[in-house]
């Protein structure tokens, strides 16, 4: 049919910018986002006292549920270098892959960010710069921080975009940690003593790649 109607109607009109990765010089997060920031809400008290430095860590374990097979996530925030909030649960659904499962992690983790700013905000706390936090999946690190990575799994669109425009409006930066310095694998799988102590006496800055 297509072949004998030249003048065939329905097209489809490619307007959208071409994202390839030989062209990332020319990208950046506000050729994809905007101008995008902070939603700073109306009355908050003027920040008073010295500024504090926010971070976490976040990590899925993938497939830990040998009947179901859903990921267990958690994260755990920090302020300054004290821990103030951690959350640990299986995912609500099955994620094929460990891409996937981080992805929701970092997006959860996000929220959690956003959350601690606007808690400081409204008690009258300065914040400092983004909230820093550490995954150990180098894959979703990458696509998350750099404005001309692209994704390759379409099912992670809203929780990839989530991570990304929060990287591009300053709430958050995605670092990436080696897998024995993550604190976050305290809640997702169970820890040997040896590794569980390390954890508890190394509550601090881990050294982190360049990613």
């Amino acid at each position: 049919y297509l072949q004998a109607n030249k003048n065939f109607g329905i097209k489809y009109d490619i307007k959208e910018p071409d994202f390839t990765m030989h062209k990332k010089e020319e990208y950046d997060w506000f050729a994809l986002y905007g101008n995008a920031q902070e939603e700073m809400q109306y009355g908050i008290p003027v920040p008073k006292g010295k500024p504090v430095v926010t971070s976490g860590f976040f990590d899925s374990s993938h497939s830990s549920c040998l009947v179901t097979r859903r990921s267990t996530m958690c994260y755990l925030m920090f302020l300054n270098k004290t821990p103030t909030k951690w959350f640990s649960k299986r995912q609500n659904c099955m994620e094929t892959s460990t891409y996937g499962s981080e992805m929701v992690a970092g997006r959860i983790a996000v929220d959690a960010a956003v959350e601690l700013h606007y808690n400081l905000r409204m008690l009258g706390a300065p914040v400092k710069g983004r909230t820093i936090l550490f995954g150990d999946n180098k894959s979703m690190v990458t696509n998350t921080s750099m404005p001309h990575s692209t994704l390759k799994k379409r099912n992670q669109a809203n929780n990839y975009h989530r991570v990304r425009e929060a990287v591009a409006s300053s709430i958050v930066s995605i670092v990436h940690v080696d897998t024995e310095y993550n604190l976050a694998d305290m809640g997702t799988k169970a820890l040997n003593g040896v590794k569980q102590q390390f954890f508890l006496k190394n509550q601090s800055f881990p050294p982190v790649s360049s990613a």
